[in-house]
């Protein structure tokens, strides 16, 4: 019964990996444009798919790292403020030095951990139970997007185009924008995959992990910085 499941786990994974390999090719095939050229190939069509590629599997991974060490199906980086974390020291960053375009990367890494980090913080210190921090999250991300919003206020040239900024686009995205976080998503990616074992654990609850030998403690630092690592290097080029 087990190794049929996983046979049609394994044709399900599949026939996804052969849906996305199309979708991909027909990003870089069908556009505005009816004739496809070496640069609009290059420059716009090849990046943008690349991005939702990058974009995508990084969400979904921060995702499943958040439900998974958390054990809760709401968990995302949205619900626990870490994308409004990443967010604030972006616009931050921007605010302060509009001309060093290369710090909203780390920005955007910094302001995701601290986020996550302040959350996990803050549901220790009342001894919250995991549900819980996920209400802690959405608090956070309000009082994050508040600061978003004031520092707007306060210097309304901070960040041009702030409107498509909060919502997200891969318009102007180039090859060189995406190479460092594709670095660091794919880096993650395979670091977490090679943690698989560790995340497992992590699902059967802190008691029990920590019994199988697990420092549940470090682990979940762990495990944060990653789907903050993952997070913010979307966030910093979409």
């Amino acid at each position: 019964m087990e190794s049929r499941q996983r046979r049609k786990t394994e044709r399900r994974l599949w026939w996804q990996a052969g849906l996305l390999v199309m979708l991909m090719i027909l990003a870089l095939a069908i556009g505005s444009t009816s004739q496809l050229t070496l640069p609009v190939f290059l420059h716009v069509r090849l990046p943008r798919m690349l991005g939702c590629l990058l974009a995508g599997s990084g969400l979904a991974v921060a995702g499943m790292i958040l439900q998974t060490v958390l054990a809760n199906p709401l968990a995302s980086p949205n619900i626990l403020g870490i994308q409004s974390g990443a967010g604030l020291m972006t616009v931050l960053s921007a605010a302060l030095f509009p001309a060093a375009f290369g710090l909203r990367m780390p920005a955007s890494f910094l302001g995701a951990f601290l986020a996550s980090l302040f959350v996990m913080l803050l549901a220790k210190k009342v001894r919250a139970s995991r549900s819980t921090i996920v209400l802690a999250g959405l608090a956070v991300s309000q009082i994050f997007s508040a600061c978003i919003d004031l520092i707007l206020t306060l210097a309304p040239d901070s960040l041009t185009g702030y409107t498509d900024f909060r919502i997200g686009s891969l318009a102007g995205i180039t090859l060189n924008r995406l190479l460092f976080p594709a670095l660091c998503i794919v880096g993650a990616i395979v670091f977490t995959l090679l943690c698989a074992r560790q995340l497992e654990l992590m699902q059967l609850g802190q008691r029990d992990a920590q019994c199988a030998g697990l420092d549940v403690n470090r682990w979940m630092l762990v495990f944060l910085a990653l789907a903050s690592l993952l997070a913010g290097s979307v966030i910093s080029f979409t």
